[in-house]
């Protein structure tokens, strides 16, 4: 979900799930970059890439069964299925 293409409701809506998201879910870090915050839903996994709230445009999602989470040192990590 793209934030620059919603309305101004639409965009307060995706905020709250921006914060929702934060709130609520896990942490779990994706490549070399550090943890991200996951939620799931159903058969989904949504995350955003952890700038501020107020700058947070993209509200990403992926197939769960599309990815593996495997517990390490480095915490949870996220791997895509190849």
């Amino acid at each position: 979900m793209v934030k620059d293409r919603l309305t101004e409701e639409e965009k307060r809506i995706f905020e709250q799930i921006v914060v929702f998201i934060r709130e609520n879910g896990f942490a779990a870090v994706y490549g070399r970059k550090g943890p991200n915050c996951y939620y799931t839903v159903d058969e989904h996994y949504y995350w955003t890439m952890g700038a501020p709230i107020e700058e947070t445009t993209i509200l990403n999602r992926a197939r769960l069964s599309d990815y593996t989470f495997t517990e390490t040192k480095r915490g949870l990590v996220v791997q895509y299925k190849r």
